[in-house]
């Protein structure tokens, strides 16, 4: 049952079906019927945005 005082979001994204941030997770987000997602920005000194939640990658990649 839809109550209007809450807003259901994802965070991050729908992560229990895909990968966190990603594309697959927020599509799956809107395939569940979220109408909101929040996301993580992190602007590196190389001046590429990135989405990810953590400030660095070791959690989520098997890179450093």
């Amino acid at each position: 049952m839809y109550d209007s005082k809450f807003i259901v979001i994802a965070h991050p994204s729908a992560s229990n079906y895909a990968p966190e941030n990603t594309i697959c997770a927020f599509d799956k987000a809107g395939e569940l019927g979220i109408g909101h997602i929040e996301l993580d920005v992190q602007f590196p000194k190389d001046g590429q945005i990135v989405i990810i939640h953590d400030e660095y990658v070791d959690r989520t990649s098997n890179c450093s």
